[in-house]
């Protein structure tokens, strides 16, 4: 069989289909055999690699030699059979007078910009991230070859007849397998005039890559929010701004913040050609980032001029090694190495004629026009001096959190602001409010509010709750959960009943049931042995990988929830965590020498609380333990009263 995998938009995808013509051209049987599988991904992802996005992969494996003719010297024709090969494929759409060949390299110029990049280089690094990825997954016995695939050019346009790595929209099939063969020396000769294409040993089959490149169909609920982002009505105002003035996005947990900066940034594309950045501060945020994205059919960097995410960690660790500073310890450091790169600029020991070189030299890494900011309210001020000293204040979009603070304190920030707009004149900046609730169901929406009122406290909650997203449940669960697996499969099979896979289930977990030598969750360890696939990101080594498929269910903790969703959301022991964010405001409180500790604390707490609360889309899973609490008695009396019949209440 042949199939094409992964992104089913753009230009790489219809780059696939042409190239799945050609070998269905020589060799029609292919599509149907069972025997033979080829297939072609588009939008390979490897976040644990520099190179983030491999336009194509094209992997082959026949159960037998398949032949095909190529043309030799003096008019001969060579047989040459193919068996098993893996082809990196970078794409490049560009108009025939932004394309140039010399040395036996390619460059390529973007419309925008007067400089030749070298696509020879990119093609290669491409390959040389691929092969560590695969390696990084215990694949080390396979070959990989790479192409560059001019998709307007044809095979006439290219050097030496397409000699070297080059193809074309009009080039042969034989030919583009014969380039990826010629790379490597590791071919069988078995007569002058006949060449086996076997980049493997003989006893090596490509089932573990294949089983990495399965296929992640889009869930219904990654239709939805594409459909929601396809039919939102778009604020053109907002994208008419970028550039003029700094952007401040406001809304409370469930407004939909994220994904209006990926709209803006989609959109800052394909109408303005802008390629962006959008940095996070959360690994597992990245992740769900990066899914989100490619199910959207977005390219990545500057290859196609798309959206590029990364972690401010990433970002200063990249720009601490162009200016030479120290990265030795870099997290413990953290705050030493960006106020020693601030010292350098305010000293002007760096200029901005040295970012320009940074963009011009690693473009990937610094040349965008636009950076939007996910979680703006915790941000703090070196890093936004750092930001704009690198892009420039009216080239930044930030999403700001109202209430929703994870690295500053709580009070360090007033009502009015923080420093994304400190000391800026009124007509540098623009303040952009969001006030509907987008994520969850109505039902949701008005038990969080009660919750946030008269419970914790929260009284400026001005989430609108969105009254054509009808339905919607919460769950309290008293007793064990983490060690009950039944009870999420349980829940899984309602929620698959209505279209959802276990990649659109979240659980969110305390930090107490973190194991780190184990580098997983109790949660994640009982699942696991339960059968259900996990993807733990409670582990630092497993946040930094891809989501492997639809079929795992997603496990952060608590402090790591902020910008996920989930059809169904499980909160284990969330009295715990309430417990350990009302100490913790406590102290604050005192430190603060606030009149009222208790009622600081409270709301410091319950400020949290939302977080995780306003993850689910569908169904909200409380667990508490069997013990009286002060959480456990507040959620019970709004249970008695009566007003959600959305709630239901049982012990395990």
């Amino acid at each position: 069989m042949i199939e094409i995998l992964g992104n089913t938009k753009g230009s790489e995808y219809k780059a696939a289909e042409k190239l799945k013509t050609l070998f269905l051209d020589i060799w029609p049987d292919l599509g149907k055999s069972r025997d033979d599988r080829l297939v072609i991904f588009v939008g390979y992802m490897m976040h644990d690699a520099r190179v983030k996005d491999i336009d194509l992969v094209i992997a082959g494996d026949f159960a037998d030699n398949r032949t095909v003719q190529f043309p030799g010297r003096g008019g001969s024709q060579k047989t040459f059979k193919v068996k098993k090969f893996v082809i990196v494929v970078e794409v490049k759409g560009h108009d025939p007078r932004h394309v140039k060949f010399s040395g036996g390299n390619a460059f390529v110029k973007y419309s925008d910009s007067q400089d030749w990049g070298s696509a020879t280089d990119q093609s290669r690094g491409q390959l040389h991230s691929f092969i560590t990825h695969l390696k990084s997954k215990q694949i080390d016995s396979l070959f990989v070859s790479n192409l560059i695939f001019f998709t307007q050019l044809e095979h006439s346009d290219l050097p030496d007849d397409g000699l070297g790595n080059f193809i074309a929209s009009t080039t042969p099939i034989e030919k583009i397998l014969y380039n990826a063969h010629t790379q490597f020396a590791t071919y069988k000769n078995k007569q002058p005039d006949e060449i086996t294409m076997a980049y493997t040993s003989d006893d090596y089959c490509l089932n573990d890559l294949y089983k990495i490149m399965e296929e992640i169909h889009p869930t219904p609920l990654d239709r939805r929010r594409m459909d929601q982002i396809a039919s939102a009505h778009w604020r053109r105002q907002w994208l008419e701004d970028i550039g003029k003035k700094q952007i401040i996005i406001r809304g409370r947990a469930g407004t939909g913040k994220t994904v209006a900066l990926m709209q803006l940034a989609d959109h800052a594309f394909r109408i303005h050609n802008k390629r962006s950045l959008l940095i996070t501060y959360n690994l597992a945020l990245v992740a769900d980032l990066n899914r989100l994205k490619g199910l959207m059919g977005i390219p990545d960097g500057l290859t196609a001029g798309g959206i590029s995410i990364s972690t401010i960690h990433s970002l200063i660790g990249k720009l601490t090694r162009k200016m030479g500073i120290n990265s030795n310890d870099f997290y413990n450091r953290f705050e030493d190495i960006k106020n020693e790169i601030l010292d350098h600029v305010r000293q002007e020991s760096v200029t901005q004629e040295d970012v320009e070189e940074y963009r011009r030299s690693s473009p990937r890494d610094f040349r965008f026009d636009v950076v939007f900011v996910d979680e703006g309210q915790d941000w703090p001020d070196n890093e936004i001096e750092i930001l704009r000293w690198l892009f420039g204040l009216k080239n930044i979009v930030v999403a700001d959190g109202v209430d929703q603070y994870v690295r500053t304190r709580t009070g360090s920030r007033p009502d009015n602001g923080n420093g994304w707009d400190r000391g800026l004149e009124s007509d540098a900046f623009v303040r952009r409010n969001l006030r509907k609730g987008v994520r969850m169901k109505n039902n949701l929406a008005v038990f969080m509010a009660d919750v946030a009122w008269h419970v914790f406290k929260l009284d400026k909650w001005d989430v609108d709750p969105n009254d054509k997203a009808v339905g919607g449940r919460v769950l309290v669960l008293e007793g064990d959960l983490a060690s009950r697996p039944d009870v999420y499969k349980e829940l899984y099979a309602q929620a698959r009943d209505e279209g959802n896979f276990p990649i659109d289930m979240l659980a969110c977990v305390p930090p107490y049931m973190v194991d780190g030598s184990k580098e997983c969750s109790v949660v994640g360890e009982n699942y696991r042995n339960a059968g259900i696939e996990c993807w733990d990101a409670c582990s630092d080594r497993v946040r930094k990988e891809i989501l492997p498929s639809k079929e795992t269910v997603r496990i952060v903790q608590y402090q790591s929830s902020r910008g996920l969703e989930g059809w169904t959301v499980f909160l284990f022991r969330f009295d715990k965590f309430w417990d350990l964010k009302y100490q913790e405001g406590l102290k604050e409180g005192e430190s603060l020498r606030d009149m009222f500790p208790e009622d600081y604390a409270r709301r410091y707490a319950g400020q949290w609380m939302m977080i995780p609360m306003s993850r689910a889309i569908d169904t909200l899973v409380i667990n508490l333990g069997h013990e009286d609490s002060a959480i456990k008695n507040d959620l019970l009396r709004i249970h008695k009263k009566g007003e959600h019949d959305c709630i239901e209440w049982r012990k395990l």
